[in-house]
């Protein structure tokens, strides 16, 4: 007998081949496929693969191989629906799951975004957010991004008080025009921190304005979280006492409202 033939014996009796044919132009593929399930029935992470490409399982047809990414693949794959390029405060392990529901409104917060994870593909208006530093703001919209991610949403998030410098950052690689782009298309947009940013008349004119203005004439939600109520908000915009200003401020916190749900985180806590 030769060594092929006894190779198709021993493989024969696998249980990942039931139903399968096994003959001398298949079975270094059987033997393969076999191998590599079996690396991908231990495994407790990418981290971890032994496969001969990392978060790559094979499908066995009998015939031809195929090959579809494991589990923990789908996951690191999907984080990077979650673009942080703005966003030096991101979370990357915070979950809804973890987000502590320890008052009506962040009880409140929380079915507003089962809400929108079981309405990704007509998403619903946004949340604004507003509560002092260390109530969990960042946490939520870090939760949401990523629980959105998992279903295939594209999400930006931006630490305001971040944006002014990467945008002129932007501007010096050319750049600019395109993450203003992003920032206007994306699923979905996520402000952290609204009102915490030096703001300029260029920040406010130039790209907040157009960018909040975009999304609310083409439907695309934004969230929000801010340390400042509407009216301190307004007043952050107005960056003079000047009457165009005021109007200009205005014009912005007119289509927040529009766009989004307004919650306030009320107590501090720590996840």
């Amino acid at each position: 007998m030769s060594a092929t033939e006894k190779l198709i014996e021993l493989y024969q009796k696998e249980p990942l081949l039931k139903g399968v044919t096994l003959t001398s132009k298949n079975i270094k593929d059987a033997v393969f496929y076999v191998d590599e399930v079996s690396n991908c029935k231990k495994c407790k992470g990418l981290e971890f693969c032994k496969n001969k490409i990392c978060g790559i399982k094979p499908v066995f047809d009998g015939e031809n191989i195929l090959y579809e990414s494991c589990q923990y693949k789908v996951v690191e794959d999907n984080k990077l629906n979650v673009d942080t390029t703005f966003a030096s405060n991101y979370i990357k392990n915070a979950t809804l799951s973890n987000f502590a529901l320890t008052s009506v409104v962040r009880e409140k917060a929380y079915n507003y975004a089962l809400k929108v994870l079981d309405n990704v593909k007509k998403l619903p208006n946004g949340l604004y957010l507003r509560g002092n530093f260390g109530t969990g703001k960042t946490y939520f919209l870090s939760a949401l991004a990523n629980e959105l991610a998992q279903k295939g949403v594209k999400t930006i998030l931006v630490f305001m008080p971040d944006l002014s410098r990467n945008l002129k950052n932007s501007m010096a690689e050319n750049l600019l025009e395109g993450r203003i782009e992003l920032l206007k298309n994306v699923d979905v947009l996520m402000l952290d921190d609204l009102g915490g940013e030096m703001v300029s008349n260029w920040l406010r004119d130039e790209i907040i304005a157009p960018v909040i203005q975009y999304r609310l004439m083409n439907d695309k939600p934004i969230y929000i979280s801010s340390n400042l109520d509407y009216n301190l908000l307004r007043d952050h915009f107005a960056s003079t006492n000047g009457e165009l200003d005021n109007i200009k401020s205005n014009r912005i916190l007119e289509r927040i409202k529009k766009m989004t749900k307004r919650v306030h985180f009320d107590l501090e806590f720590k996840e």
